[in-house]
């Protein structure tokens, strides 16, 4: 929506800070020259205005950044673990090829004798190791197609991230060129492997027995089975700790019920449906009325944000009777506006006092509900019962 669709008061408020900014740097100049220009206006900023632009500086970061950048350490993660299972699957193709390979280690000292050189031998090694490699490709393929929508759906559950986002991650042109080209440089760089240990001294492989480099070539397949366990090992470890870490986490208790939850967004249309609309808290009535009334639901109620999510409202406020703050320094809390039903929906106890009603809401009562860290943080030990605080401080 353009800024100039706000209306004139939220326009000339300088409380706000909750504007984000899309720009295109110019070519030469990186992030470091940006946030010094961009330091360099907030200080104007602060010093013209300071009761509002005090201590409010500018956050500049890239747009993959502020994209997935809370999935950043879990797609490191998942990405490590790839590689480490690569890396088995490799040691395991190359040990294949260097067992294949000693079979035909005195077929390969005749074909030498007759001619044949280094390249052929390398080029024969590495036809069969794309061979598996390519079967392989084709297969993660198609395992990734048959995984991708429920990789979509955990996504789906992740915090901050664009819901098209999420739809546009798909197997397109340049991830199967990506698959192409690991499963290519795996087989150039494995079939070295069976080549250094196959390629034959021409007189002692034709000679008979061949007994002396039997042991050789024993020790370097088995160091690559010791490497394949101990990749697997830690594979294994790593694996395990981060199923512990996760039945850990949906041990902790919220501070809400989370058995049987169910959400859905919905965006109206605007001006039709403004946010101090009539119409558009009656269509929230019915709409409520209409799923409370459908089998199986127990209770519905309305919020701008779901739980463990952060509020874009954000308001400063000043408390009676807290000691007096600097100049242009105010605390700020996130608001969520709910409907009454919200805290009997989501199973949250009240500690003291009682939960606005309908009639609360109709009448215009200027009352609201505080968690147990606003009352501590702010009140400094006070009942909240009766505490009088001003919203929008500037």
């Amino acid at each position: 929506m353009p800024l100039s669709l706000l209306d004139q008061e939220t326009r000339a408020s300088r409380v706000w800070h909750s504007v984000k900014v899309l720009g295109r740097l110019r070519y030469g100049v990186g992030l470091p020259e940006a946030r010094a220009d961009l330091q360099t206006v907030s200080a104007r900023l602060a010093a013209a205005y300071p009761a509002t632009n005090r201590n409010v500086g500018v956050l500049l970061r890239p747009l993959r950044e502020e994209l997935v950048g809370t999935l950043r350490p879990a797609i490191l993660s998942l990405l490590g673990a790839v590689l480490l299972v690569l890396l088995i699957a490799c040691a395991n193709v190359a040990n294949l090829l260097m067992v294949r390979a000693t079979a035909q280690r005195r077929e390969m000292a005749v074909r030498q004798a007759l001619g044949a050189g280094l390249t052929q031998f390398f080029s024969q090694f590495v036809a069969q190791a794309l061979v598996l490699c390519l079967l392989g490709g084709a297969l993660e393929i198609a395992l990734a197609a048959g995984v991708l929508p429920l990789l979509r759906v955990a996504l789906a559950h992740a915090a901050s991230l664009d819901p098209l986002m999420i739809q546009s991650i798909a197997l397109n042109i340049p991830v199967l060129l990506f698959v192409l080209s690991t499963c290519l440089v795996t087989a150039i760089l494995f079939s070295i492997f069976p080549l250094m240990n196959s390629w034959p001294p021409l007189t002692e492989t034709l000679r008979a027995g061949e007994r002396g480099s039997i042991g050789s070539r024993s020790r370097k397949r088995g160091a690559l089975i010791a490497g394949e366990m101990a990749i697997a090992v830690v594979v294994l470890f790593l694996s395990t700790l981060g199923e512990r870490s996760f039945q850990k986490l949906l041990a902790v208790d919220p501070g809400f019920r989370t058995d049987h939850p169910l959400s859905a967004e919905v965006t109206l249309p605007e001006p039709e449906y403004g946010d101090d609309s009539p119409v558009t808290n009656h269509f929230y009535e019915q709409l409520l009325e209409n799923i409370a009334r459908s089998p199986g639901v127990s209770s519905a109620a309305t919020t701008t944000i779901v739980p463990l999510r952060a509020s874009q409202v954000i308001t400063r406020f000043l408390v009676e009777g807290a000691p007096p703050n600097a100049p242009g320094i105010f605390p700020t809390a996130q608001i969520r506006y709910v409907s009454p039903d919200f805290f009997h929906t989501f199973g949250l106890v009240l500690q003291s006092g009682r939960i606005f009603k309908q009639q609360d809401i109709e009448s215009g009562t200027k009352s609201f509900v505080v968690n147990a860290t606003f009352a501590r943080r702010y009140l400094a030990g006070r009942s909240p019962l009766g505490a009088n605080i001003f919203l929008g401080a500037c």
